[in-house]
């Protein structure tokens, strides 16, 4: 693995590719965090390669944070180890209240890029 990589700095750009609103700079975050054949997997949802992956976070962009002004936001922790890192999540108002949770585990090859990603949804906040 690349001994460069800072798992935290990893974690703060993928959390700042949902949050991105231009198309292209989103789409050049994509290519810089996933290997070309990289995977996105939800409970409901599979997206592979780069196009999909475009696909699905501009969806969630647009849902999310353009149109409901939610923010994400990275917490917690970050940890690592044999190429996986795990993480957790916030989504939150323009007021700083957390609305959604979640954490995403990420497989990532010898370069540092992601091969896999499953990111799961934990209980909203009372």
């Amino acid at each position: 693995m690349n001994t460069e990589l800072n798992i935290n700095t990893l974690a703060e750009d993928y959390i700042a590719v949902w949050n991105e609103p231009d198309e292209a700079q989103r789409k050049a975050r994509i290519r810089r965090l996933w290997a070309k054949n990289g995977k996105h997997f939800t409970p409901s949802m599979a997206v592979h390669g780069y196009e999909e992956l475009d696909a699905r976070v501009t969806t969630a962009y647009q849902k999310w944070v353009q149109q409901a002004g939610y923010r994400f936001h990275h917490c917690g922790e970050v940890q690592d180890h044999h190429l996986g890192v795990y993480f957790q999540w916030e989504m939150r108002d323009a007021n700083g209240k957390t609305v959604s949770v979640g954490f995403d585990f990420l497989q990532l090859d010898e370069a540092g890029a992601i091969i896999s990603d499953h990111q799961f949804l934990g209980k909203n906040p009372a």
